[in-house]
């Protein structure tokens, strides 16, 4: 989305139609000046669902500013109204807008070096599921899952060790799948996805490489 100077007398609106996209974080900036205070919507096409609201503009005047925004959509999306709003009567005033720029940004992530199985004790049929976090990774969010069954959720930074609690009645043929979380959107995308037998054979299992 991209737009160029225009004048929003009162009483009226700018409105451009998009195409969200489920589970995404969108960059909006814009450059605003004027007399009255405006809004900005981000609406579903229908108008049944509000993915964004803001108020703009809030300190009128003469000089230009620049306004940068972010917010997320989650499972709804599609069609969509962006619409910049001069509300009150007409002739109330106006607001001047100008350099409207709207861009996905994807979600950026760093994967964990390896991932382990270890058995707690020796003789004992206990084990923890491990992360080994790179050196320059960010605070991260994982969940562990069990054969699609949720375990734990491990909040680890960087060049750090986490371990689950302690896991039992288990078989070889389990299968332990690892996301991370996008925290904007509350999305999850796999990182690693190996049964306990693969788990144990291999020791420690490489993400990066």
């Amino acid at each position: 989305m991209a737009n160029h100077f225009c004048r929003i007398d009162s009483a009226n609106a700018l409105s451009q139609s998009i195409t969200l996209e489920t589970f995404m974080t969108y960059a909006l900036a814009f450059s605003i000046k004027g007399s009255i205070a405006g809004k900005l919507f981000v609406k579903s096409a229908d108008g049944a669902t509000t993915f964004f609201e803001h108020e703009i503009n809030m300190t009128p005047g003469d000089d230009w500013y620049t306004e940068s925004l972010e917010f997320s959509t989650q499972a709804s999306a599609g069609d969509a109204i962006v619409t910049f709003m001069a509300p009150g009567d007409v002739g109330a005033g106006a607001m001047f807008i100008d350099n409207i720029e709207m861009v996905a940004v994807p979600f950026v992530f760093t994967r964990p070096l390896w991932v382990n199985l270890d058995q707690t004790l020796n003789g004992y049929a206990y084990y923890q599921y491990g992360i080994k976090t790179t050196v320059d990774a960010a605070e991260q969010t994982y969940r562990l899952y069990k054969n699609g069954s949720y375990i734990t959720e491990f909040t680890v930074g960087p060049d750090d060790f986490a371990q689950s609690t302690s896991l039992s009645a288990l078989a070889a043929s389990d299968v332990f799948k690892l996301t991370i979380v996008n925290a904007k959107t509350t999305a999850e995308h796999m990182l690693s996805e190996e049964t306990m037998e693969n788990l144990l054979a291999k020791g420690v299992i490489y993400l990066t490489e």
